[in-house]
């Protein structure tokens, strides 16, 4: 299954299960999302560790696209589009 079948099944409900192995031969990571005074530092203990904490990508404030590892994602909650990303209050 491609990474982007994928996002959409995850999105949907329709997979609910383990993820590991459903896009072989693509990278599988999990994401962290700081505030940007903590990022630099985070950054760094990264550079420090790179087996057990690899940085694949990294956005600017605000922008919730991993562009350089995966341009179709959207790395915000629910199913909404760049153009109206959920604001908490």
């Amino acid at each position: 299954m491609t990474p982007e079948a994928c996002r959409d099944r995850f999105r949907s409900g329709e997979w609910t299960g383990p993820t590991s192995g459903l896009a072989l031969g693509h990278l599988q990571a999990n994401l962290v999302v700081l505030p940007a005074e903590a990022a630099g530092e985070f950054g760094e203990l990264c550079r420090a560790n790179p087996r057990p904490l690899p940085q694949v990508d990294v956005t600017e404030p605000g922008d919730p696209v991993p562009s350089r590892v995966a341009p179709g994602a959207v790395a915000i909650r629910g199913r909404r589009s760049l153009a109206s990303p959920r604001r908490d209050s």
